[in-house]
């Protein structure tokens, strides 16, 4: 048996192929008819070759909600609904180095898995960005009481600033191209903007010991002024994510803070068509299988 799948071939060629669909040989494994995927710009980095570790023939996408089609869990059985942590223990990723949700199936173990019960598709599909976002709230350097910032005028830095304003931080959302902003004014910065300038205009506007959240990941290095963190005292936190189970929590009962993101929805067929409107940047652009 066949199914559709978004494929990354030898160098920059994507193309929807049919492929084997997967089955459920092992104790834990799900296989999950995907309802719902969200377009992100891991999957953009990995169809255009800029992340250069993949496998030939990797089906790409990581962001997704479905159905449990069949089960060999004691969690999860047939018609439960579900959302996915993309990332494992090892760190690797789905559509990056294990194949991914751009499919009409996708076979997954059931600890990567969260019930989804009552969650719109679109805000399940979104649950990995959301946990990305909830990863500031984890910080033991940043309280509510400082002045934050998040730095980047993009709609991962939109949802970290939401969440975080949801959560009465003292934040501020800043444009990554004005070059007004007063110098050694925040307690703490979360960047979604990894260019060069960018860091440098972090590292300025940080107040002396200030905390320097990095957020975004960049494929490529990124030089970093280390003499003025050296001289201001700056500490760097590096955060990957929060709370999946929160995140999903977030889906289910905090939509208000996400709907004016959600755009269009395309159907696979339509992949290159959602490539290029998600590259707007302004609206998240998912697939429907």
């Amino acid at each position: 048996m066949f199914m559709k799948a978004l494929v990354k071939q030898q160098g920059k060629k994507v193309e929807l192929k049919d492929i084997p669909k997967p089955f459920a040989d092992n104790k834990g494994e799900v296989v999950v008819k995907v309802l719902m995927a969200g377009i992100c710009r891991t999957d953009i980095y990995v169809s255009k070759g800029w992340i250069t570790n993949v496998k030939d023939n990797l089906t790409i996408g990581h962001e997704f909600m479905g159905v449990v089609e069949e089960s060999m869990s004691d969690k999860f059985k047939v018609g439960d609904m579900v959302a996915c942590n993309p990332i494992f223990d090892n760190l690797k990723m789905l559509g990056v180095d294990y194949d991914g949700c751009f499919a009409e199936y996708i076979k997954i173990y059931d600890t990567k898995l969260y019930d989804a019960t009552d969650v719109d598709l679109r805000f399940g599909a979104y649950v990995e960005p959301i946990a990305a976002s909830l990863a500031p709230l984890e910080s033991q350097l940043i309280n509510k009481t400082q002045l934050g910032a998040v730095y980047g005028k993009n709609r991962i830095g939109e949802l970290t600033y939401k969440i975080l304003k949801d959560a009465d931080y003292n934040v501020e959302w800043l444009d990554e191209n004005d070059k007004n902003i007063e110098s050694d004014k925040y307690d703490y910065v979360v960047e979604t903007f990894s260019q060069v300038e960018a860091f440098d205009e972090v590292i300025r506007i940080l107040k002396r010991k200030g905390v320097f959240i990095a957020k975004s990941r960049n494929p490529d290095h990124v030089p970093t002024n280390f003499y003025d963190i050296v001289r201001k005292e700056i500490l760097i936190e590096g955060l990957y994510y929060g709370s999946f189970s929160q995140a999903v929590e977030y889906a289910r009962d905090k939509t208000y803070l996400f709907e004016d993101l959600m755009g269009k929805v395309y159907d696979l067929e339509d992949w290159e068509k959602a490539y290029k409107d998600n590259d707007s940047g302004s609206h998240k652009i998912f697939l429907k299988p």
